[in-house]
């Protein structure tokens, strides 16, 4: 499937604006998924264009919903929908997509890296300062 001319427009917007890579590349991949999805299940549907229903997008995340993603992956997906609408001006119609309703979980202690692990790779890495006077105290 073509990459359509909005998304490629879209795309280029976004590494203009200082997105790495792989953040396009990810944008990319679910932006084709769902034209790919909406191609498939609303023929009527010019290809290419951006549906004007909310109950479109809401259709294709209840799809993803179904097909077990993780809540993180279905906000990702919203967010990436979200800022497609949003570039083309079409968010005031039907506001922001929600992925879930579902909070995400507190952060808790096993979370973070402990105190011992800091330390441990902070000691293991190398500083410039040092290597460049190791080498100098070589020559």
């Amino acid at each position: 499937m073509d990459i359509p001319l909005l998304v490629q427009h879209f795309l280029i917007h976004l590494h203009e604006t200082g997105k790495k890579h792989s953040t396009v590349s990810m944008y990319k991949h679910d932006l084709m998924a769902f034209f790919k999805w909406l191609n498939q299940h609303s023929p009527d549907i010019t290809p290419g264009i951006l549906p004007e229903e909310k109950s479109c997008y809401e259709e294709y995340l209840t799809y993803l919903k179904e097909k077990n993603l993780s809540e993180a992956n279905l906000r990702r997906v919203a967010s990436h929908l979200n800022r497609l609408l949003e570039y083309h001006n079409l968010t005031d119609q039907f506001g922001a997509l929600k992925a879930t309703t579902k909070k995400q979980r507190d952060l808790v202690d096993s979370d973070f890296i402990t105190e011992k692990d800091t330390f441990s790779l902070l000691n293991s890495v190398v500083s410039k300062k040092k290597s460049d006077r190791n080498s100098i105290a070589n020559t």
